[in-house]
């Protein structure tokens, strides 16, 4: 009697599979994979509780700073000066990124050590044989297995990238810019996002097992995969997605202040959020800016630099040149319209990475 058959019952005359049913197969998933389950599970707990614990230190010490009026005028007070040490060169300076490396990390953990071998190890093993041959059939089975474990490893990303967002929260809001929400390691490790990579991963994984019918190469190929992708996302895709369209702003408080972002050329990179300190439109993300002459058009490298060794000397200068300083920005209400983009579109090619291996599994002969 094999695994499969084991669990059916008489009804009416007539033998109903147990595995049709959503629990049943859901307990043969877990029969069959529950040992990397059960490490893979309490790795992501303990990433979890880790960053539940820091998250609930940094707010117990903000909300220490605000009844004390740490942002104010008592700001260097005896009170708040150990409160604020954290933040500014403390144990907070090196949560966050640290945060952004093991969000990271996990997708490609996902992909190498549960998608690449699901498959793989069949194939393997030579267990393929026995397991499609089953009442269930090889397609249902592998549609069935892969939604129920792409439904969990989504939703261990998501919850991850929930208490990450939450936890480095009282960081956000006092110190460098880094840890904003646009900033690519932040924009790519909320709940939505940080979920469709965990599931992206898996799928690569899937995929390349199924493709490669060999563990160890399966989980090289998806580790050089995922963390390829990742890279792109990080360095290129995100600043390519908030940078389209981005509406235009002639902004003259910056020509004061040149030293706001990072020139390079006539180009100047701001990639910050408007707010104190930071001209612009309230709670837009300012990408780009760049200075025009009295006659409306860009200048050139060499008359921006003449231009900035000026400025700081004689911040009044653009005014009696005419010069302005213009800026592209992002509205602050796309940051959910690009969420639900970066979302959606890995979430489509999660989707269409699992339905390739359902269909190499079902037309390929084992």
């Amino acid at each position: 009697m094999t695994a499969l058959t084991a669990g059916t019952r008489q009804a009416g005359g007539r033998r109903r599979l147990l595995p049709e049913s959503l629990t049943a197969m859901g307990w043969v998933t877990w029969r069959q994979h529950r040992t990397t389950l059960i490490w893979l599970g309490g790795l992501l707990l303990a990433l979890g509780a880790g960053m539940l614990v820091a998250g609930i230190e940094l707010h117990r010490i903000y909300a220490a700073e605000i009844r004390h009026d740490c942002f104010g005028s008592a700001a260097w007070s005896t009170a708040c000066r150990p409160l604020q040490t954290p933040f500014t060169i403390g144990w907070a300076q090196g949560y966050w990124p640290h945060l952004v490396l093991v969000m990271q990390a996990v997708p490609v953990i996902v992909g190498v050590f549960l998608g690449a071998p699901l498959l793989a190890r069949e194939y393997t093993a030579g267990t393929a044989r026995f397991t499609w041959t089953q009442a269930i059939g090889r397609t249902r089975w592998a549609a069935a297995t892969l939604g129920l474990l792409g439904a969990a490893v989504a939703a261990a990303g998501g919850l991850l990238g929930l208490i990450a967002q939450w936890s480095v929260q009282p960081i956000t809001v006092q110190t460098i810019r880094e840890t904003d929400r646009w900033e690519p390691g932040f924009f790519d490790n909320t709940a939505l996002t940080a979920a469709t990579a965990a599931l992206l991963a898996f799928a690569v994984g899937v995929l390349a097992g199924a493709l490669i019918r060999r563990v160890v190469a399966a989980m090289a190929v998806t580790a050089a995969a995922t963390i390829t992708v990742a890279d792109l996302a990080f360095s290129r895709l995100h600043y390519w997605l908030v940078a389209q369209g981005a509406p235009l702003v002639r902004d003259l408080a910056f020509g004061a202040a040149p030293n706001v972002g990072d020139l390079s050329g006539s180009t100047l990179t701001i990639h910050e959020t408007a707010g104190p300190g930071v001209p612009g439109p309230a709670g837009s993300w300012l990408d780009q800016g760049w200075y025009t002459g009295a006659n409306g058009q860009r200048l050139s490298d060499s008359a921006m630099d003449r231009l900035s060794n000026r400025l700081p000397a004689d911040p009044a200068l653009l005014n009696r040149l005419h010069d302005a300083f213009w800026v592209a920005y992002q509205p602050g209400y796309r940051y959910w319209v690009f969420q639900v983009i970066t979302g959606g579109g890995t979430l489509l090619a999660a989707l269409l990475l699992g339905a390739a291996a359902i269909a190499l599994i079902r037309y390929r002969r084992t």
